[in-house]
């Protein structure tokens, strides 16, 4: 397999430009490989970990969340992996918080009676799950260029 350009990186991963360039300065993708001419070449590894992150990002877990698995991927020593096992226990907690959040909605919109101070108070509490990360080090989500950039890993960006 050859290399790729940023631009076409981007096509085979369905990510924007904006949002691997974001990515890579944020640590979630290792500085490209630069060729003669200065411009950025990637490589198979580059596209499995965009797919990850783009996947990751789809099934709601947070810039800091995806930064951690990142990590504990590229720190393979057993210390690190013995952290995985915990987080693997919340991410799946978690998970089944937002199938249980998005069977009270379906309900809801079928006309389902619920009181709308627990739909408020689960909302609220999944919400702020989400958006606190798991351990260790941050990612602040707040540099992400959003939509107005171009950049697919917005909450409400189109796949």
């Amino acid at each position: 397999m050859g290399s790729y350009s940023i631009g076409k990186l981007a096509k085979a991963t369905q990510v924007s430009v904006d949002t691997i360039r974001f990515y890579e300065k944020i640590g979630l993708l290792p500085p490209p490989v630069r060729g003669p001419s200065g411009y950025r070449r990637y490589f198979g590894d580059d596209v499995r970990r965009l797919r990850f992150v783009r996947s990751a990002r789809n099934l709601g877990l947070t810039l800091a969340e995806i930064g951690e698995l990142v990590k504990l991927e590229r720190e393979r020593d057993a210390m690190r992996r013995a952290e995985l096992k915990p987080r693997v226990a919340k991410l799946y907690h978690r998970l089944m918080e937002v199938q249980e959040w998005r069977r009270d909605l379906a309900d809801w919109l079928r006309g389902a009676k619920l009181d709308s101070d627990e739909i408020a108070s689960k909302f609220a509490a999944l919400t702020a799950s989400m958006l606190a990360p798991i351990a260790g080090e941050r990612l602040d989500p707040q540099l992400c260029p959003g939509e107005a950039g171009g950049c697919q890993c917005a909450p409400n960006a189109v796949s």
